[in-house]
């Protein structure tokens, strides 16, 4: 009688669910869930860091530009004052120099069409705009003549003053 209980109990073992398949299971899953989390982390981490280092290259590379730039006074008047000097003599390629590297061409594209008479206005304001009282900012690397034409200086790494915009 005992023998034909055993395989009475083998088959009712193998008709109930195996716990442990289950624990199994749900272990795999929380392990796989980790190594997919720690996976993405480490994609983001090194986004981030890469991200870091070009944002750094550039930095650099703009750093590098602005200490190579000559074109500018050792205060924001006296780079007014080279760029009024240059208007004057019809250069107005070597007075869009005076400004920083992203404002140059649209300086230079300002006097295309413009007549003698309307130049010798703007020299005449920005003569007075020399003569004007201005103000730096907190960090002094940019400074600021409100009157008569507004006008915006910015220092560069290399001691030189660009102007920013009038």
């Amino acid at each position: 009688m005992e023998e034909n209980r055993i395989p009475e109990a083998n088959a009712q073992l193998a008709k109930k669910p195996k716990i442990w398949r289950y624990a199994f299971m749900a272990i795999f899953a929380i392990l796989a869930f980790l190594a997919f989390s720690v996976y993405r982390y480490n994609l983001v981490l090194n986004s981030g860091i890469q991200h870091e280092k070009d944002l750094a290259a550039r930095l650099e590379a703009e750093k590098q530009a602005k200490m190579a730039d000559t074109f500018g006074g050792k205060t924001p008047a006296e780079t007014l004052q080279l760029y009024i000097d240059a208007l004057k003599n019809g250069d107005f390629e070597l007075a869009s120099k005076y400004f920083i590297e992203s404002k140059r061409q649209a300086d230079l594209d300002s006097y295309k069409n413009v007549k003698p008479e309307d130049i010798a206005n703007i020299i005449q304001l920005l003569e007075k705009t020399v003569q004007g009282k201005g103000g730096y900012s907190a960090d002094g690397l940019r400074y600021t003549i409100d009157r008569p034409l507004t006008t915006d200086f910015e220092l560069y790494p290399n001691g030189i003053w660009k102007i920013i915009e009038i």
